[in-house]
Protein backbone atom coordinates (compact mmCIF):
# COMPACT_ATOMS: atom_id res chain seq x y z
CA UNK A 1 0.00 0.00 0.00
CA UNK A 2 2.81 2.43 0.89
CA UNK A 3 4.59 1.70 -2.39
CA UNK A 4 1.41 2.46 -4.39
CA UNK A 5 0.87 5.77 -2.54
CA UNK A 6 4.52 6.74 -3.12
CA UNK A 7 4.25 5.92 -6.85
CA UNK A 8 1.13 8.09 -7.18
CA UNK A 9 2.82 11.04 -5.44
CA UNK A 10 5.91 10.75 -7.65
CA UNK A 11 3.74 10.62 -10.81
CA UNK A 12 1.94 13.80 -9.75
CA UNK A 13 5.31 15.46 -9.12
CA UNK A 14 6.54 14.54 -12.61
CA UNK A 15 3.35 15.85 -14.25
CA UNK A 16 3.53 19.17 -12.38
CA UNK A 17 7.21 19.60 -13.30
CA UNK A 18 6.53 18.95 -16.99
CA UNK A 19 3.59 21.38 -16.99
CA UNK A 20 5.69 24.16 -15.36
CA UNK A 21 8.51 23.57 -17.87
CA UNK A 22 6.14 23.74 -20.85
CA UNK A 23 4.52 26.95 -19.55
CA UNK A 24 7.93 28.59 -19.10
CA UNK A 25 8.94 27.62 -22.65
CA UNK A 26 5.79 29.13 -24.16
CA UNK A 27 6.28 32.36 -22.21
CA UNK A 28 9.85 32.64 -23.48
CA UNK A 29 8.76 32.03 -27.06
CA UNK A 30 6.01 34.65 -26.89
CA UNK A 31 8.28 37.49 -25.79
CA UNK A 32 8.12 39.03 -29.30
CA UNK A 33 6.09 42.18 -29.94
CA UNK A 34 2.36 41.64 -30.41
CA UNK A 35 0.39 43.35 -33.19
CA UNK A 36 -3.35 43.32 -33.76
CA UNK A 37 -4.61 41.57 -36.88
CA UNK A 38 -5.22 44.10 -39.63
CA UNK A 39 -6.85 43.58 -42.96
CA UNK A 40 -4.72 44.44 -45.97
CA UNK A 41 -4.70 48.15 -46.82
CA UNK A 42 -4.36 49.44 -50.38
CA UNK A 43 -1.46 51.86 -50.09
CA UNK A 44 0.97 53.32 -52.60
CA UNK A 45 3.53 54.39 -50.02
CA UNK A 46 6.35 51.86 -49.80
CA UNK A 47 7.12 52.66 -46.17
CA UNK A 48 3.51 52.06 -45.15
CA UNK A 49 3.59 48.82 -47.14
CA UNK A 50 6.69 47.71 -45.22
CA UNK A 51 5.05 48.57 -41.89
CA UNK A 52 1.95 46.52 -42.72
CA UNK A 53 4.12 43.65 -43.95
CA UNK A 54 6.24 43.72 -40.80
CA UNK A 55 3.14 43.69 -38.62
CA UNK A 56 1.78 40.63 -40.41
CA UNK A 57 5.08 38.73 -40.10
CA UNK A 58 5.17 39.46 -36.37
CA UNK A 59 1.54 38.39 -36.06
CA UNK A 60 2.28 35.15 -37.88
CA UNK A 61 5.10 34.24 -35.51
CA UNK A 62 3.16 35.27 -32.43
CA UNK A 63 0.01 33.30 -33.29
CA UNK A 64 2.07 30.22 -34.15
CA UNK A 65 3.71 30.39 -30.73
CA UNK A 66 0.40 30.57 -28.86
CA UNK A 67 -1.18 28.00 -31.20
CA UNK A 68 -4.02 30.31 -32.27
CA UNK A 69 -4.52 28.53 -35.59
CA UNK A 70 -7.55 30.54 -36.70
CA UNK A 71 -5.50 33.76 -36.42
CA UNK A 72 -2.57 32.05 -38.18
CA UNK A 73 -4.87 31.26 -41.11
CA UNK A 74 -6.12 34.87 -41.23
CA UNK A 75 -2.54 36.21 -41.21
CA UNK A 76 -1.63 33.90 -44.09
CA UNK A 77 -4.68 35.26 -45.91
CA UNK A 78 -3.58 38.87 -45.35
CA UNK A 79 -0.05 38.07 -46.57
CA UNK A 80 -1.54 36.50 -49.68
CA UNK A 81 -3.50 39.69 -50.44
CA UNK A 82 -0.37 41.79 -49.90
CA UNK A 83 1.42 39.70 -52.50
CA UNK A 84 -1.51 40.19 -54.88
CA UNK A 85 -0.97 43.95 -54.43
CA UNK A 86 2.49 43.72 -55.96
CA UNK A 87 1.58 41.13 -58.59
CA UNK A 88 3.26 38.22 -56.80
CA UNK A 89 0.37 35.86 -57.37
CA UNK A 90 2.48 32.71 -57.09
CA UNK A 91 3.81 33.66 -53.67
CA UNK A 92 0.40 34.95 -52.60
CA UNK A 93 -1.14 31.69 -53.71
CA UNK A 94 1.35 29.75 -51.58
CA UNK A 95 0.28 31.77 -48.51
CA UNK A 96 -3.37 31.03 -49.25
CA UNK A 97 -2.55 27.34 -49.56
CA UNK A 98 -0.87 27.49 -46.16
CA UNK A 99 -4.09 28.96 -44.76
CA UNK A 100 -6.08 26.07 -46.25
CA UNK A 101 -3.61 23.57 -44.78
CA UNK A 102 -4.30 25.05 -41.35
CA UNK A 103 -7.99 24.26 -41.85
CA UNK A 104 -7.22 20.71 -42.95
CA UNK A 105 -4.51 19.79 -40.43
CA UNK A 106 -6.13 21.42 -37.40
CA UNK A 107 -9.62 20.21 -38.39
CA UNK A 108 -11.08 23.71 -38.21
CA UNK A 109 -14.72 24.06 -39.27
CA UNK A 110 -15.59 25.92 -42.45
CA UNK A 111 -16.32 29.58 -41.83
CA UNK A 112 -16.37 32.95 -43.59
CA UNK A 113 -12.56 33.18 -43.53
CA UNK A 114 -12.13 29.91 -45.41
CA UNK A 115 -14.66 31.15 -47.94
CA UNK A 116 -12.60 34.32 -48.47
CA UNK A 117 -9.44 32.25 -48.85
CA UNK A 118 -11.08 30.12 -51.54
CA UNK A 119 -12.30 33.22 -53.40
CA UNK A 120 -8.81 34.72 -53.26
CA UNK A 121 -7.39 31.44 -54.59
CA UNK A 122 -9.75 31.81 -57.56
CA UNK A 123 -8.38 35.30 -58.18
CA UNK A 124 -4.81 33.95 -58.23
CA UNK A 125 -5.87 31.23 -60.69
CA UNK A 126 -7.33 33.90 -62.96
CA UNK A 127 -4.19 36.06 -62.85
CA UNK A 128 -1.88 33.07 -63.44
CA UNK A 129 -4.08 31.67 -66.25
CA UNK A 130 -4.61 28.45 -64.27
CA UNK A 131 -8.08 27.92 -65.61
CA UNK A 132 -8.25 24.19 -65.00
CA UNK A 133 -7.53 24.79 -61.29
CA UNK A 134 -10.15 27.56 -61.36
CA UNK A 135 -12.71 25.13 -62.74
CA UNK A 136 -11.94 22.60 -59.99
CA UNK A 137 -12.22 25.20 -57.24
CA UNK A 138 -15.50 26.52 -58.63
CA UNK A 139 -16.92 23.02 -58.46
CA UNK A 140 -15.66 22.64 -54.88
CA UNK A 141 -17.19 25.98 -53.97
CA UNK A 142 -20.67 24.59 -54.58
CA UNK A 143 -20.77 23.42 -50.94
CA UNK A 144 -21.18 27.07 -49.99
CA UNK A 145 -24.26 27.40 -52.19
CA UNK A 146 -26.25 25.74 -49.41
CA UNK A 147 -25.27 28.68 -47.20
CA UNK A 148 -26.40 32.26 -47.61
CA UNK A 149 -23.83 34.02 -49.82
CA UNK A 150 -23.35 37.75 -49.54
CA UNK A 151 -23.95 40.00 -52.56
CA UNK A 152 -20.22 40.62 -52.80
CA UNK A 153 -19.46 36.86 -52.79
CA UNK A 154 -22.07 36.32 -55.48
CA UNK A 155 -20.56 39.12 -57.59
CA UNK A 156 -17.09 37.56 -57.19
CA UNK A 157 -18.42 34.20 -58.39
CA UNK A 158 -19.86 35.87 -61.53
CA UNK A 159 -16.50 37.53 -62.10
CA UNK A 160 -14.57 34.25 -61.79
CA UNK A 161 -17.08 32.41 -63.99
CA UNK A 162 -16.45 35.13 -66.57
CA UNK A 163 -12.79 34.15 -66.70
CA UNK A 164 -13.77 30.47 -66.68
CA UNK A 165 -15.85 30.90 -69.83
CA UNK A 166 -13.12 33.18 -71.23
CA UNK A 167 -10.80 30.18 -71.04
CA UNK A 168 -13.44 27.98 -72.71
CA UNK A 169 -13.72 30.54 -75.58
CA UNK A 170 -17.41 31.02 -74.81
CA UNK A 171 -17.67 34.75 -75.60
CA UNK A 172 -21.38 35.19 -74.87
CA UNK A 173 -21.34 33.38 -71.50
CA UNK A 174 -18.15 35.15 -70.44
CA UNK A 175 -19.57 38.57 -71.44
CA UNK A 176 -22.79 37.82 -69.53
CA UNK A 177 -20.93 36.90 -66.35
CA UNK A 178 -18.67 39.98 -66.52
CA UNK A 179 -21.70 42.25 -67.03
CA UNK A 180 -23.52 40.70 -64.07
CA UNK A 181 -20.40 41.09 -61.93
CA UNK A 182 -19.98 44.75 -62.99
CA UNK A 183 -23.62 45.51 -62.22
CA UNK A 184 -23.45 44.00 -58.74
CA UNK A 185 -20.09 45.62 -57.91
CA UNK A 186 -21.48 49.02 -58.97
CA UNK A 187 -24.50 48.51 -56.70
CA UNK A 188 -22.13 47.70 -53.84
CA UNK A 189 -19.89 50.65 -54.84
CA UNK A 190 -16.74 48.51 -54.77
CA UNK A 191 -14.68 50.60 -57.18
CA UNK A 192 -11.62 48.31 -57.49
CA UNK A 193 -13.77 45.33 -58.43
CA UNK A 194 -15.85 47.42 -60.86
CA UNK A 195 -12.58 48.28 -62.53
CA UNK A 196 -11.53 44.61 -62.45
CA UNK A 197 -14.77 43.55 -64.16
CA UNK A 198 -14.32 46.21 -66.86
CA UNK A 199 -10.74 45.06 -67.37
CA UNK A 200 -12.03 41.49 -67.79
CA UNK A 201 -14.41 42.74 -70.50
CA UNK A 202 -11.48 44.54 -72.13
CA UNK A 203 -9.40 41.35 -72.17
CA UNK A 204 -12.39 39.42 -73.55
CA UNK A 205 -12.92 41.85 -76.47
CA UNK A 206 -9.16 42.01 -77.09
CA UNK A 207 -9.10 38.23 -77.43
CA UNK A 208 -12.07 38.41 -79.82
CA UNK A 209 -10.23 41.04 -81.93
CA UNK A 210 -12.69 43.85 -81.15
CA UNK A 211 -10.16 46.61 -80.38
CA UNK A 212 -12.69 49.44 -80.07
CA UNK A 213 -14.74 47.69 -77.37
CA UNK A 214 -11.54 46.55 -75.69
CA UNK A 215 -10.37 50.21 -75.62
CA UNK A 216 -13.72 51.34 -74.26
CA UNK A 217 -13.74 48.92 -71.33
CA UNK A 218 -10.03 49.41 -70.60
CA UNK A 219 -10.60 53.18 -70.27
CA UNK A 220 -13.63 52.57 -68.06
CA UNK A 221 -11.53 50.37 -65.76
CA UNK A 222 -9.27 53.33 -64.84
CA UNK A 223 -11.62 56.30 -65.18
CA UNK A 224 -12.72 56.48 -61.49
CA UNK A 225 -10.60 56.84 -58.36
CA UNK A 226 -7.38 55.71 -59.95
CA UNK A 227 -5.57 56.12 -56.61
CA UNK A 228 -7.60 53.19 -55.20
CA UNK A 229 -6.21 50.85 -57.83
CA UNK A 230 -3.08 48.86 -57.19
CA UNK A 231 0.05 49.27 -59.28
CA UNK A 232 -0.31 45.71 -60.50
CA UNK A 233 -3.85 46.36 -61.77
CA UNK A 234 -2.83 49.61 -63.44
CA UNK A 235 0.06 47.84 -65.17
CA UNK A 236 -2.39 45.33 -66.65
CA UNK A 237 -4.81 48.09 -67.74
CA UNK A 238 -2.08 50.32 -69.22
CA UNK A 239 -0.64 47.38 -71.11
CA UNK A 240 -4.01 46.69 -72.78
CA UNK A 241 -4.46 50.41 -73.53
CA UNK A 242 -0.97 50.58 -75.06
CA UNK A 243 -1.72 47.52 -77.18
CA UNK A 244 -5.15 48.78 -78.28
CA UNK A 245 -4.00 52.34 -79.10
CA UNK A 246 -1.14 50.85 -81.08
CA UNK A 247 -3.60 48.73 -83.08
CA UNK A 248 -5.71 51.87 -83.67
CA UNK A 249 -2.56 53.77 -84.80
CA UNK A 250 -2.98 56.34 -82.02
CA UNK A 251 0.71 56.39 -81.19
CA UNK A 252 0.67 59.44 -78.93
CA UNK A 253 -1.89 57.83 -76.63
CA UNK A 254 -0.01 54.58 -76.86
CA UNK A 255 3.24 56.30 -75.76
CA UNK A 256 1.41 58.13 -72.94
CA UNK A 257 0.04 54.90 -71.52
CA UNK A 258 3.40 53.26 -72.05
CA UNK A 259 4.94 55.91 -69.78
CA UNK A 260 2.16 55.38 -67.24
CA UNK A 261 2.85 51.68 -67.43
CA UNK A 262 6.54 52.33 -66.71
CA UNK A 263 5.69 54.58 -63.78
CA UNK A 264 3.28 52.05 -62.27
CA UNK A 265 5.68 49.23 -62.98
CA UNK A 266 8.46 51.17 -61.21
CA UNK A 267 6.28 51.48 -58.10
CA UNK A 268 5.48 47.80 -58.39
CA UNK A 269 9.19 46.97 -58.59
CA UNK A 270 9.92 49.07 -55.51
CA UNK A 271 7.23 47.26 -53.52
CA UNK A 272 8.55 43.93 -54.74
CA UNK A 273 12.06 44.88 -53.67
CA UNK A 274 10.71 46.00 -50.33
CA UNK A 275 8.81 42.75 -49.98
CA UNK A 276 11.82 40.63 -50.91
CA UNK A 277 14.00 42.62 -48.52
CA UNK A 278 11.44 42.12 -45.76
CA UNK A 279 11.15 38.42 -46.64
CA UNK A 280 14.93 37.99 -46.38
CA UNK A 281 15.03 40.01 -43.17
CA UNK A 282 12.36 37.91 -41.51
CA UNK A 283 13.82 34.72 -42.92
CA UNK A 284 17.14 35.66 -41.30
CA UNK A 285 15.35 36.57 -38.07
CA UNK A 286 13.46 33.30 -38.19
CA UNK A 287 16.69 31.38 -38.73
CA UNK A 288 18.37 33.18 -35.81
CA UNK A 289 15.33 32.57 -33.68
CA UNK A 290 15.30 28.90 -34.65
CA UNK A 291 18.98 28.61 -33.75
CA UNK A 292 18.37 30.37 -30.43
CA UNK A 293 15.37 28.14 -29.88
CA UNK A 294 17.48 25.05 -30.67
CA UNK A 295 20.11 26.16 -28.12
CA UNK A 296 17.40 26.95 -25.57
CA UNK A 297 15.67 23.68 -26.33
CA UNK A 298 18.96 21.80 -25.92
CA UNK A 299 19.57 23.50 -22.58
CA UNK A 300 15.99 22.82 -21.56
CA UNK A 301 16.35 19.17 -22.56
CA UNK A 302 19.52 18.93 -20.48
CA UNK A 303 17.73 20.49 -17.51
CA UNK A 304 14.76 18.21 -18.10
CA UNK A 305 17.07 15.19 -18.28
CA UNK A 306 18.77 16.30 -15.08
CA UNK A 307 15.35 16.69 -13.46
CA UNK A 308 14.37 13.25 -14.71
CA UNK A 309 17.55 11.78 -13.26
CA UNK A 310 16.88 13.46 -9.92
CA UNK A 311 13.31 12.23 -9.97
CA UNK A 312 14.55 8.74 -10.86
CA UNK A 313 17.00 8.77 -7.96
CA UNK A 314 14.28 10.10 -5.69
CA UNK A 315 11.92 7.34 -6.82
CA UNK A 316 14.61 4.67 -6.31
CA UNK A 317 15.47 6.07 -2.87
CA UNK A 318 11.79 6.24 -1.97
CA UNK A 319 11.20 2.66 -3.12
CA UNK A 320 14.24 1.42 -1.15
CA UNK A 321 13.10 3.37 1.90
CA UNK A 322 9.59 1.97 1.50
CA UNK A 323 10.95 -1.58 1.19
CA UNK A 324 13.14 -1.12 4.27
CA UNK A 325 10.21 0.35 6.20
CA UNK A 326 8.02 -2.51 5.04
CA UNK A 327 10.72 -5.04 6.08
CA UNK A 328 11.16 -3.41 9.52
CA UNK A 329 7.40 -3.31 9.99
CA UNK A 330 7.15 -6.97 8.96
CA UNK A 331 9.95 -7.94 11.40
CA UNK A 332 8.30 -5.94 14.17
CA UNK A 333 4.95 -7.53 13.46
CA UNK A 334 6.51 -11.02 13.36
CA UNK A 335 8.43 -10.36 16.59
CA UNK A 336 5.27 -9.16 18.25
CA UNK A 337 3.50 -12.31 17.09
CA UNK A 338 6.32 -14.57 18.37
CA UNK A 339 6.40 -12.68 21.69
CA UNK A 340 2.71 -13.23 22.12
CA UNK A 341 3.08 -16.91 21.28
CA UNK A 342 6.04 -17.23 23.71
CA UNK A 343 4.01 -15.64 26.52
CA UNK A 344 1.17 -18.04 25.80
CA UNK A 345 3.65 -20.95 25.80
CA UNK A 346 5.16 -19.75 29.12
CA UNK A 347 1.72 -19.49 30.61
CA UNK A 348 0.83 -22.97 29.35
CA UNK A 349 4.17 -24.34 30.61
CA UNK A 350 3.63 -22.73 34.00
CA UNK A 351 0.20 -24.31 34.24
CA UNK A 352 1.67 -27.66 33.14
CA UNK A 353 4.51 -27.38 35.69
CA UNK A 354 2.04 -26.64 38.44
CA UNK A 355 -0.04 -29.64 37.43
CA UNK A 356 3.15 -31.74 37.28
CA UNK A 357 4.15 -30.71 40.80
CA UNK A 358 0.72 -31.74 42.01
CA UNK A 359 1.05 -35.04 40.18
CA UNK A 360 4.51 -35.61 41.71
CA UNK A 361 3.14 -34.98 45.19
CA UNK A 362 0.26 -37.34 44.49
CA UNK A 363 2.73 -39.93 43.13
CA UNK A 364 4.99 -39.59 46.19
CA UNK A 365 2.02 -40.08 48.47
CA UNK A 366 0.90 -43.01 46.33
CA UNK A 367 4.42 -44.54 46.49
CA UNK A 368 4.49 -44.11 50.26
CA UNK A 369 1.13 -45.79 50.55
CA UNK A 370 2.26 -48.49 48.19
CA UNK A 371 5.43 -49.00 50.19
CA UNK A 372 3.42 -49.37 53.36
CA UNK A 373 1.01 -51.67 51.57
CA UNK A 374 3.89 -53.75 50.21
CA UNK A 375 5.33 -54.22 53.67
CA UNK A 376 1.98 -55.41 54.88
CA UNK A 377 1.67 -57.70 51.85
CA UNK A 378 5.17 -59.08 52.40
CA UNK A 379 4.46 -59.69 56.08
CA UNK A 380 1.04 -61.21 55.49
CA UNK A 381 2.27 -63.47 52.70
CA UNK A 382 5.40 -64.57 54.45
CA UNK A 383 3.74 -65.17 57.90
CA UNK A 384 1.91 -68.42 56.90
CA UNK A 385 5.05 -69.64 55.16
CA UNK A 386 7.07 -68.81 58.28
CA UNK A 387 4.68 -70.90 60.35
CA UNK A 388 4.85 -73.81 57.90
CA UNK A 389 8.62 -73.64 57.77
CA UNK A 390 8.88 -73.41 61.56
CA UNK A 391 6.69 -76.39 62.27
CA UNK A 392 8.26 -78.35 59.41
CA UNK A 393 11.76 -77.80 60.82
CA UNK A 394 10.61 -78.79 64.29
CA UNK A 395 9.01 -82.00 62.98
CA UNK A 396 12.08 -82.74 60.89
CA UNK A 397 14.54 -82.21 63.71
CA UNK A 398 12.62 -84.05 66.44
CA UNK A 399 11.46 -86.99 64.33
CA UNK A 400 14.37 -87.28 61.93
CA UNK A 401 15.38 -90.69 63.31
CA UNK A 402 11.85 -91.94 63.42
CA UNK A 403 10.73 -91.05 59.98
CA UNK A 404 11.26 -93.20 57.01
CA UNK A 405 12.70 -91.97 53.79
CA UNK A 406 9.38 -91.14 52.18
CA UNK A 407 8.25 -89.07 55.15
CA UNK A 408 11.61 -87.28 55.30
CA UNK A 409 11.32 -86.54 51.57
CA UNK A 410 7.81 -85.13 52.00
CA UNK A 411 8.91 -82.83 54.88
CA UNK A 412 11.90 -81.59 52.85
CA UNK A 413 9.61 -80.89 49.89
CA UNK A 414 7.41 -78.78 52.18
CA UNK A 415 10.41 -76.86 53.47
CA UNK A 416 11.91 -76.36 49.97
CA UNK A 417 8.61 -75.29 48.33
CA UNK A 418 7.84 -72.88 51.17
CA UNK A 419 11.30 -71.33 50.87
CA UNK A 420 10.91 -71.12 47.08
CA UNK A 421 7.50 -69.47 47.43
CA UNK A 422 8.89 -66.89 49.88
CA UNK A 423 11.72 -66.08 47.50
CA UNK A 424 9.22 -65.68 44.65
CA UNK A 425 7.11 -63.28 46.73
CA UNK A 426 10.17 -61.17 47.62
CA UNK A 427 11.36 -61.13 43.99
CA UNK A 428 7.91 -60.09 42.77
CA UNK A 429 7.77 -57.26 45.30
CA UNK A 430 11.28 -56.07 44.31
CA UNK A 431 10.45 -56.00 40.56
CA UNK A 432 7.06 -54.33 41.01
CA UNK A 433 8.15 -51.87 43.70
CA UNK A 434 11.91 -51.20 43.29
CA UNK A 435 11.85 -48.21 45.68
CA UNK A 436 10.92 -50.36 48.64
CA UNK A 437 13.45 -50.75 51.35
CA UNK A 438 14.87 -54.22 51.68
CA UNK A 439 13.50 -54.89 55.10
CA UNK A 440 11.10 -57.69 54.21
CA UNK A 441 11.06 -60.77 56.45
CA UNK A 442 13.88 -63.12 55.50
CA UNK A 443 13.03 -66.82 55.66
CA UNK A 444 15.81 -69.21 56.46
CA UNK A 445 16.10 -72.69 57.73
CA UNK A 446 18.87 -73.99 59.90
Amino acid sequence: MRIIITYILVSLLVICTAQITQTTLIKNQNSASQFPIEDVIKEKNTKAFETILEAHFHNLQYFKNIRDYKSVAKTYYNLGLLNFEIGEYCLGQSYLQEALKIYDHQLLSNDSLKKLVLLSMMESYCRLNQYSELKGLLSQFKEYETQELSLFDDALLHYFYGYHYYWLDSFSLSEKKFKEATFQFERLKVIPWVSASNLGMAELHSKAGNSKMSLFFALRSIERDEHLLSDEFKCSAFKILYKTFTEENQLDEAIRYMNKFRQSFQGLIEKRKSFLHMENHFAKMEQEKQEAYAVSNKRLNMELQSTKNKIFLFVVFTIILSLVSLLVFSIYKQQKKYSKELNEMKKTLSLGNSALQKSIKKLEKSNSDLKYFSKIIAHDLNHPLLTILGYSNIIYKENKMKLNEYEIEMILNIINNSTSMSNSINELLHKSFPMLEKDQVKLRHD
